[in-house]
């Protein structure tokens, strides 16, 4: 079981990393959505702009409440 977790790579922040396979995830999807002829090319821009937008503000409220935590932290140790 040691030799298992030295093969697998553990994130060192696993929500931003589920946020980041989650975009990645989707954003296969659309592309072989678009190459099979499902959606054009002007939908793939709008979802990926979507896509986008949603990771930052994920990104922004997670890093937000990672940053508040340690202060508080640090207020506490003081």
């Amino acid at each position: 079981m040691a030799l298992l977790d030295k093969l697998v790579w553990h994130p060192p922040n696993p929500d931003i990393s589920m946020g980041v396979f989650f975009v990645g995830f989707v954003g296969q999807v659309f592309i072989e959505a678009l190459t099979a002829g499902f959606i054009t090319i002007t939908g793939v821009f709008v979802v990926g702009a979507v896509l986008f937008a949603l990771l930052q503000v994920f990104i922004h409220f997670r890093l937000y409440h990672l940053l508040d935590g340690a202060a508080k932290k640090m207020e506490c140790q003081q």
